[in-house]
């Protein structure tokens, strides 16, 4: 277990990665082309657009563990 310096566990680099790469890979599925309702394309765009914050934030926690 690795404890940032605010206390909270941060899994392990193993852990982040994966999350990481299933975000990753679950993006590039949404991107590809689809056809689809005008209801199923805008809850496609919204969870693209959702997922991009996540990736971003598991890219900071990935990156928390190969700089500690």
């Amino acid at each position: 277990m690795t404890i940032a310096a605010d206390g909270t566990d941060m899994g392990t680099m193993q852990e982040a990665t994966l999350v990481l790469a299933n975000k990753a890979r679950e993006w590039r599925m949404l991107r590809q082309p689809v056809m689809a309702t005008a209801k199923e394309l805008k809850d496609i765009d919204r969870r693209e657009h959702q997922l991009r914050f996540e990736i971003c934030n598991a890219a900071l926690h990935w990156l928390w563990h190969l700089e500690n």
